[in-house]
């Protein structure tokens, strides 16, 4: 049996509001900073970090949230085009631990109150990385002749606001035509020389499928 001393943990929440706010929506968030930041809660997070094409995801459940953040940051009732602008940051570390590390960064899918742990109401929100990347609709691309396919890829994830790595890939493509969504398009392009793009933390990792990645964990200053 390990002999290991158990030691408190802290979890810290960022969120950066969607741009796509209605008026009513605005109004409620009157006076609510943004970035909200959320410390000295009660969190509980589960942070799947495989990438691949459905990208990373991350639960939170953050408890004695203010109303107001609360309705602001609900996803009842408003379109996905503002939803998924709202982005979430989530930061780990020990308890007396400066600056945190940042474990998680995605955008918004879902979030709802749950008052089912009344008194102590939570808010209950579901994020992953590559959700806004499937729905931005973008141009159709086309090259004649031939192209680097990181020169295609870093083009795609400036597009995403995706950082990008692409690992020493030197694959050329020869008269592309990439059509879609940029998910749609940075898949077709993955998948025309048989390498995996990755999704994780908010960038584009691309190389083959053997290739392992090593997940970065960045200060909150680097963040």
């Amino acid at each position: 049996m390990l002999n290991e001393t158990l030691k408190q943990r802290r979890l810290e929440v960022e969120f950066i509001l969607g741009s796509g706010l209605d008026s009513y929506m605005k109004q409620i968030a009157n006076g609510l900073e943004n970035p909200l930041y959320l410390k000295g809660h009660r969190i509980i997070a589960t942070v799947i970090s495989d990438g691949g094409d459905s990208g990373c995801s991350a639960d939170v459940r953050i408890y004695n949230v203010s109303m107001q953040a609360m309705n602001v940051l609900s996803t009842f009732g408003v379109p996905d085009n503002s939803v998924n602008k709202t982005k979430m940051y989530l930061y780990a570390g020990n308890v007396d631990e400066k600056p945190m590390s940042l474990v998680y960064e995605g955008y918004i899918t879902e979030a709802y109150i749950d008052m089912n742990t009344a008194p102590d109401i939570s808010l209950v929100v579901a994020s992953n990385t590559a959700v806004l990347a499937r729905m931005t609709e973008s141009l159709p691309f086309s090259y004649r002749g031939e192209i680097a396919v990181t020169t295609v890829m870093q083009q795609l994830a400036q597009k995403a606001s995706l950082r990008f790595n692409g690992n020493g890939v030197n694959t050329i493509l020869r008269n592309p035509y990439l059509h879609g969504s940029l998910y749609d398009q940075i898949k077709k392009c993955a998948e025309a020389v048989k390498y995996h793009g990755l999704s994780k933390k908010e960038s584009l990792q691309f190389g083959p499928v053997r290739v392992v990645f090593e997940r970065v964990i960045l200060p909150k200053s680097q963040a």
